[in-house]
């Protein structure tokens, strides 16, 4: 190894673009890592100060390898040394011109974190007293030393990193020394960089507030908690750049742990100054990022003493809890101002205290009027925040738009919170805004219509019902559903003109099914909604694409009421089928003959989609009797037979093969034998041109036909099977990139969909499939399985497919009556029973141990029907080739005299001490 490195190789690191030239630059760098000297190398290098980024990562990286894996065991010179190159070269950069980038800082301030967890205190006892003394240095070591206690605090207290529980043991330790030798040093050295620094390097002042915040959490709190920090921050908060890590310190420090007393005093306290300096109530102009900080800080307050009410309830001191319930009520109305804020990140902000406090009036077993009124005014802001904004794209939803259908998730967990605390007062609020706004969706905005139909939906969820039905029984709760889901299908709203009130008109009516068994003269409006184009007719794709779904779940529930409507409903359906294969017709001519890529895209799309809906429509049928006696199985098969023309497309084959295979799909559920004729012709297409992903997709169809049809399609299956074959092994043999992940990801995932294919065929008595090709033939399909049973890089799960297949394909053919498989027999003894010794097995692996336990029942399989010939043949030919004479006595032994359940836990043992 050359003392001043490879300096050709790693000038170029970050620039080269080609796969062999990183490949030798990583190589070299692994060279570095495990050379005795290499880390001291780079150490040289970085010393230098004339390493660029690349360079100077890379070496670090290095370093982190050597301080993790052979610090410790290190010599005290080699320690020391790693010291002051770290030392070293702390104090040159921060007394350079120039400025490191944070990836480079943020890298050295976790190997002084590494060391320091290694090292302090026995090794390096004034780690800190030599960083402080780092601080004279000015702002650049400054900022070096508060990365480097972020990276600690990463490593020693963040309790979102999982630790064993010897690092969590070391990390007290850690702790409980720092508590005696340096934290009053820390915490002055804080309170001077907040002095030195809040006027003329606020950002370091916000890394000095972030680092108290996280160290108050474990540190004497009073350190912190006292008139000269807590002035100092709430003095920032009054300074736009400093105000919001303010706030977030104000929150660590009342979230740190102490008597409830003491907690509620505390949060009280600084409330109250918070009052007098007028940061709350917060003004109406604040700025939303601010605001966000302070409804989080509210939110640390709400949920703090509701944990302190909780303790003292517990402990059964009344007349405290009593005082902590009346702080906690104390800050509704602010929680209310933050809940209803327009900024959803605001508003969720306080999610946790309303659902806290709701969790508090459920332990109380007699409300208050002010508690039910906070819960009526909770409710209704709620209901409002679920509306829709203005700014919403319903049609090109973006990032904005899942991040409010997400906050819509969250908030409806209050609302069904509420639900479960106070029934009467949500039905009462919900069936009065719900028939109010129905009663002039006309007139009314858009969003309230979707808002008053989506709430009549979630009722569903808020208050389960006994089997799912809302609308059986008498009360007032059953009365009021019943009175909403009248109001909501004799009003029309399903014919709004905007698409989202009709898409939710349609699941709020397939939500509540069960309501059309009682009051089935409304069965006809809805079931023509349905049909029409309002619903799988619509004009907006989104909305027909799910009502296929949703009619399905309609049929499904109401199929007996629905036969007086059958007529009817198949003269709609068929209507519904004939504009589809119309514009798939009409479309797939075009596509022939466009030679552009980008609209051969969008027709292949609207192609796509017309199958797709026929593909869903036929989901109103469970079989072929089903769609028979409806009388729909002609039009069907016509569409199957027009569709077909798909997979012989000049372009676009992917997305239209996919298509096709979908209703192939479907056909062979609904249409039985008579889809059978078409599938020579679908499955000569379907393996022409083809991918991984593409056969990978085609092994399921072919699945599903064997599973269906069984023996009747054996015929076919012999012709069809080695081209099927052949057409695996070609695509799984095409050369590959090896950083192509996904292309080696469907390479893997194609091998194991052979293997099942394989296994299908076995277990639906058609093996002779695989017998019947020619010898060369069916050696190489066994071989392939054998290969797969013992690939070391094969999955698990696939490894146990392969030994299922060997020991079904030994119950077809392992007898000793059937003389014509001679050639299985010789392949037995010669292949795979050396495998089952063969495989590699993860003893770690729960998935790897099915395996290994599909290979110990294949073994005493073979047992049973081999008798005697496979124990000699284990004795004498082929363990003592592997084994020591005493270990082959004690297999035969377990193998002659245990049953199948004992032989897998004594075959696990032996096999793990045989690979020890």
């Amino acid at each position: 190894m050359e003392s001043n490195m490879d300096s050709r190789l790693i000038q170029g690191i970050g620039l080269y673009t080609d796969p062999h030239q990183q490949a030798q630059v990583l190589g070299y760098f692994e060279q570095l890592k495990l050379s005795p000297d290499g880390w001291k190398h780079c150490g040289e290098t970085l010393l230098k100060g004339t390493a660029d980024e690349n360079v100077s990562f890379f070496c670090f990286q290095v370093l982190e390898h050597f301080i993790s894996n052979r610090f410790r065991a290190s010599t005290p010179e080699d320690q020391q040394h790693l010291r002051q190159v770290l030392l070293s070269w702390l104090q040159l950069k921060v007394t350079s011109e120039g400025q490191e980038k944070n990836f480079i800082k943020n890298k050295v301030a976790q190997l002084f974190s590494l060391v320091f967890i290694y090292d302090f205190p026995a090794g390096w006892p004034t780690f800190f007293s030599t960083l402080l003394q780092v601080l004279q240095l000015g702002h650049k070591s400054v900022d070096m030393y508060l990365r480097i206690l972020l990276a600690i605090d990463s490593e020693v207290v963040d309790r979102e990193i999982v630790h064993t529980p010897e690092e969590a043991q070391r990390n007290t330790l850690l702790k409980d020394e720092m508590r005696v030798r340096c934290v009053n040093d820390l915490v002055e050295s804080w309170y001077q960089i907040l002095e030195t620094y809040e006027s003329t390097h606020p950002e370091l002042a916000c890394d000095c507030i972030e680092v108290i915040g996280l160290y108050v959490s474990w540190i004497d709190i009073g350190l912190i908690a006292n008139d000269r920090f807590v002035s100092k921050l709430l003095n920032y908060l009054g300074i736009d750049v400093l105000r919001e890590s303010a706030c977030d310190c104000l929150h660590d420090i009342i979230n740190k742990g102490m008597d409830p007393i003491m907690k509620t005093e505390l949060i009280e306290s600084l409330m109250k100054v918070l009052e007098e300096i007028g940061v709350i109530p917060p003004k109406q102009d604040e700025d939303v990022d601010f605001l966000a900080k302070l409804a989080r800080l509210v939110n640390g307050m709400g949920c703090n003493l509701i944990i302190s009410w909780q303790k003292q309830v517990k402990i059964k001191d009344h007349i405290s809890a009593a005082r902590t319930l009346s702080a906690v009520e104390s800050k509704i109305p602010l929680m209310f101002q933050f809940l209803g804020h327009e900024d959803d990140d605001i508003s969720l902000a306080v999610a946790d205290f309303a659902k806290d406090y709701i969790t508090v009036l459920k332990q109380i077993i007699h409300t208050n009027a002010a508690q039910k009124e906070f819960l009526k005014q909770m409710l209704y802001i709620i209901l409002k925040k679920f509306e829709f904004d203005e700014s919403y794209d319903f049609d090109s939803q973006g990032e904005d738009e899942a991040m409010f259908q997400d906050y819509r998730k969250q908030i409806k967990v209050i609302f069904d919170n509420l639900a479960q605390l106070d029934q009467q007062l949500v039905f009462s609020a919900v069936h009065q805004y719900v028939t109010t706004t129905l009663s002039s969706w006309k007139t009314v905005n858009f969003t309230q219509v979707e808002l008053s139909i989506r709430i009549l939906f979630m009722m569903g969820e808020a208050i389960p019902a006994n089997s799912g039905n809302h609308f059986s029984g008498e009360g007032q709760r059953v009365a009021a559903m019943k009175s909403m889901m009248e109001k909501l299908i004799t009003c029309d709203v399903v014919s709004h003109p905007h698409w989202i009130v009709g898409l939710q008109y349609m699941e709020t009516v397939a939500r509540y099914e069960k309501y059309f068994l009682l009051q089935q003269e409304h069965i006809p409006k809805v079931l023509v909604a349905f049909l029409d184009n309002r619903g799988l007719r619509h004009k907006h794709p989104t909305v027909r694409s799910r009502c296929s779904y949703l009619f399905l779940r309609f049929v499904k529930t109401l199929r007996v009421n629905l036969q007086p409507y059958t007529e009817e409903k198949l003269l709609l359906m068929k209507s519904l089928l004939a504009p589809t294969i119309e514009k798939f017709t009409t479309t797939f001519e075009k596509l022939c003959c466009e030679k552009d890529p980008n609209v051969q895209e969008k027709y292949a799309e609207v192609i796509s989609y017309a199958i797709s809906l026929a593909s869903r429509s036929s989901k109103a049928f469970h079989t072929q009797a089903t769609m028979k006696q409806h009388g729909c199985e002609g039009c069907y098969t016509e569409a199957l037979e027009i569709f077909l023309q798909a997979l012989n497309t000049p372009h676009q084959h992917q997305v239209l093969h996919s298509a096709v295979r979908q209703y192939l799909h479907r056909m062979i559920v609904c249409l039985g034998e008579s889809v059978l004729p078409y599938i020579p012709i679908a499955v000569q297409h379907l393996l022409k041109q083809c991918e991984a992903r593409d056969i990978q997709e085609f092994i399921p169809l072919i699945n599903q036909l064997i599973s269906k049809f069984k023996r009747v399609i054996a015929p076919f299956l012999q012709e069809v099977f080695m081209p099927i074959v052949t057409t695996i092994f070609n695509v799984l043999a095409q050369p590959s990139d090896q950083m192509d992940m996904q292309a080696n990801r469907d390479k893997r995932s194609l091998q194991k969909g052979y293997f099942n294919f394989l296994q299908v065929l076995v277990i639906n008595d058609l093996a002779e499939v695989m017998s019947n090709q020619e010898q060369q033939h069916f050696h190489q399909i066994l071989m392939t399985i054998v290969e797969g049973a013992v690939d070391p890089d094969q999955d698990p799960v696939a490894q146990k497919t392969c030994f299922n297949i060997l020991k079904r394909l030994h119950d077809v053919w392992g007898s000793k009556g059937v003389a014509s498989k001679q050639f299985f027999h010789n392949f037995l003894y010669e292949y795979i029973i050396p495998a089952v010794f063969r495989a590699p097995f993860n003893f770690q692996d729960a998935q790897s141990m099915l395996a290994l336990n599909e290979a110990a029942s294949l073994l005493t399989t073979l047992k049973i029907s081999e008798e005697e010939s496979l124990l000699i043949f284990l004795q004498q030919k082929f363990l003592p080739v592997i084994l020591h004479n005493d270990k082959i006595v004690e297999f035969i032994n377990g193998l002659r005299t245990l049953d199948s359940k004992q032989f897998k836990t004594f075959f696990k043992t032996f096999f793990q001490q045989m690979r020890t």
